[in-house]
């Protein structure tokens, strides 16, 4: 790649990317079923071919960092590395192991009339919404001050530069920012493979066109501008006739000459270049590069001496490190808005948990051909991203037939009937639960079974609660929800 393609300013790549919208990855398939209280959780890694369907026998050994990565989150040796693809699995309580690069859990209450499950995990990315939108901003604003000081740089005494200044420091600044935002939640749709992923974009289009940088008629151009093969000089002029459009140049004037620079890549990249070489971003990186080569010619010098005394086995010096690049500048700024790659390939993860019937609540697909639920989400690379991250959640509730057909002659709790009652039965302290057992014994079918339930009440619970909330001591055990829950659930059946 030649030297103005690849030094063209990042700040113009980063708008043509944002507006435009084979490779091996690694797949993580997890199976989960639950086992009582903790359940029983197997992964399967390996790499393979981007189109390779998710049952390939066609697959490679996943790369040493991937492998290292799921290794940290076991103990020494549970990974199983003999034959491909890898494994590694066992039983989990509360904490699932952060081997898909976040946190998980899982919990399964076991109850007299049955159980309730619930689990969650993410899946890679940061959940740190807060410093997240810090960040883009703070990006933003950095990049934003890149181009205002490359600006004064160039056109300092040009007509109209007072007038392009404050629409950089200003409208340009808040466009910026919001863009950058909006990207951020395109990212999103992608990750959480949305089934309507174009609306972010097309919103971020709107916002465009909201405030002037472009309308839906020219769209043709727009596609002409972002696939244009020129080395850049399309997009260019397209920027020098806006910049100049913003300094006060009506449409059906010459372009003036202090922006002529602007539409030719090899004089714009130089600019830019000489530009970012001032900034104390790069003089920080010099800084470190003068210490890297000093530390170099000592090495030099210490590796001519073990030389000349004859020791031959003295390791070679690596080479002189070279001067650090301009775009070093920008690299790691651009990094932390662009989050979710452009190009390239996602690793790619399915997570499949078994229950006995549909969940209550859940954000995965559930398949009654297999009696599984499905998670499927993207992951990236690099295991400090700050991309969204993918998330999974799950509810639901197994009734105990038998526990629940004695009493009351037939399933009278279920779904998130079930799942509440479980919920209130696990809270209980030991002598309420007693107490609230004993009376599931004395309960039988054919009875006035509504009625029996709504004369229950725990040892030291008013008949009907207290207008005033207790604010001494610990307060009695309640019994309304229960009565509430099986005073519905045992209307006869339509």
């Amino acid at each position: 790649m030649n030297h103005a393609r690849r030094t063209v300013p990042a700040v113009l790549l980063l708008l043509v990317g944002l507006l435009t919208g084979g490779c091996p990855r690694t797949n993580y398939l997890v199976d989960l079923t639950p086992r009582g209280t903790e359940v029983e959780r197997r992964l399967v890694f390996y790499q393979a071919g981007e189109e390779e369907p998710l049952d390939t026998t066609n697959y490679a050994a996943p790369p040493a960092d991937k492998l290292a990565a799921v290794a940290r989150a076991h103990p020494a040796g549970r990974v199983a590395t003999n034959t491909l693809p890898y494994t590694v699995q066992g039983r989990f309580g509360a904490r699932l192991p952060a081997d898909l690069g976040g946190g998980g859990g899982y919990t399964n209450i076991l109850t007299d009339l049955g159980g309730a499950g619930f689990y969650l995990e993410r899946f890679q990315g940061n959940d740190d919404v807060s410093g997240r939108i810090a960040q883009i901003q703070k990006a933003a604003d950095e990049w934003v001050d890149l181009v205002l000081g490359w600006s004064r740089q160039e056109l300092r005494d040009a007509r109209g530069y007072r007038q392009w200044r404050r629409f950089l420091d200003g409208d340009f600044r808040r466009d910026f920012r919001n863009l950058c935002l909006h990207w951020w939640l395109v990212e999103a749709d992608l990750v959480r493979r949305s089934p309507t992923p174009e609306e972010a974009g097309v919103r971020f289009l709107q916002y465009l066109t909201e405030r002037g940088y472009a309308n839906l008629t020219e769209l043709p151009q727009l596609f002409a501008l972002v696939t244009a093969n020129d080395d850049g000089r399309t997009q260019l002029a397209w920027l020098q006739r806006q910049v100049a459009s913003r300094m006060g140049v009506a449409a059906n004037q010459p372009i003036p000459v202090e922006l002529e620079f602007l539409a030719d890549p090899v004089r714009m990249a130089a600019s830019w270049d000489r530009y970012l070489q001032t900034t104390e971003r790069y003089r920080a990186l010099a800084r470190h590069w003068e210490r890297e080569k000093m530390a170099h010619e000592i090495d030099t010098l210490r590796h001519r001496w073990a030389v000349w005394q004859g020791r031959t086995n003295t390791p070679p010096v690596p080479a002189t490190p070279g001067r650090p690049d301009p775009g070093a500048v920008t690299e790691a700024v651009t990094k932390q808005l662009l989050t979710y790659p452009l190009f390239g390939t996602d690793d790619r993860i399915v997570v499949r948990l078994a229950l006995p019937g549909a969940p209550i609540r859940s954000n995965g697909k559930w398949d009654a051909a297999t009696g599984r639920l499905v998670w499927e989400s993207a992951r990236t690379a690099d295991p400090d991203s700050p991309r969204w991250p993918g998330f999974g959640y799950a509810q639901w509730s197994v009734p105990d037939v038998a526990a629940q057909t004695r009493p009351f002659g037939r399933v009278v709790l279920k779904g998130d009937a079930l799942s509440q009652y479980c919920l209130w039965r696990a809270a209980l302290r030991p002598g309420p639960a007693r107490e609230w057992g004993n009376f599931l014994q004395t309960l039988q079918p054919g009875t006035n079974l509504t009625a029996q339930v709504d004369k229950f009440r725990f040892q030291g619970e008013p008949a009907t609660p207290p207008k005033q909330p207790v604010t001494t001591g610990r307060p009695p055990p309640s019994s309304e929800m229960v009565r509430q829950l099986l005073a519905e659930a045992l209307k006869p059946e339509p």
